[in-house]
C-alpha cells in the first residue's frame, strides 16, 4: 500500500497548521459486506489464494467537520484460477472537527498522508475478525509503508 511521491500543493508549515487544528470526534463503520464461496475453500488447510487490495480514500467539508471516508476490500480468488474465493469490504468513517478551515490541497494531502493512521488500526482489526467468522485463517494487512 505504497503511495506514489507526488508534489504537494500547500506548504509544510499551512499543513501542519490546519493539521494540529483538527480534533477526531467519531471513527464509524459505515458499511461491510462479506462472501465466501463455500464450494472452493477447504476449511481444514488455509486456501492457496491470490490476494487483491483495494482501497478508496475521499474527504469532504460538511456541517462544519471534515468527513474522512476509507473504503476497502480484500479479494481473494483460488490460485492459478479465476474464480472468486472470498471477499471482505468495508468502509470506515471519521468525523473531525477543525479550528482551522482545511483547504482542498489539504484533504487532498491529508488523505495521502494521515487518513491512514486513523483507519488502517479499525481495518486490520475489521478483516482479522471478519476472516475468522468466516471460517478462514486470520487475514493479516500487509505494513503500511508511507515514502
Amino acid at each position: 500500500m505504497t503511495q506514489p511521491k507526488t508534489k504537494s500543493k500547500i506548504s509544510r508549515e499551512k499543513y501542519n497548521e490546519i493539521l494540529d487544528s483538527i480534533e477526531i470526534q467519531q471513527i464509524i463503520l459505515k458499511d461491510a459486506k462479506l462472501t465466501v464461496n463455500l464450494e472452493l475453500i477447504d476449511f481444514k488447510k488455509p486456501p492457496d489464494v491470490e490476494v487483491d487490495l483495494k482501497e478508496k480514500l475521499k474527504t469532504s467539508i460538511a456541517d462544519k467537520k471534515l468527513i474522512a471516508s476509507h473504503y476497502f476490500a480484500i479479494i481473494s480468488k483460488i490460485a492459478n484460477k479465476k474464480d472468486l474465493a472470498f471477499k471482505i469490504e468495508c468502509t470506515f468513517i471519521c468525523i473531525f472537527s477543525y479550528k482551522i478551515q482545511p483547504t482542498k490541497e489539504f484533504l487532498k494531502e491529508f488523505e495521502k498522508r494521515n487518513l491512514r493512521i486513523f483507519t488502517i488500526p479499525y481495518l486490520r482489526e475489521f478483516i482479522q475478525n471478519m476472516s475468522l467468522k468466516m471460517g478462514l485463517p486470520p487475514l493479516v494487512l500487509p505494513l503500511y509503508k508511507k515514502t
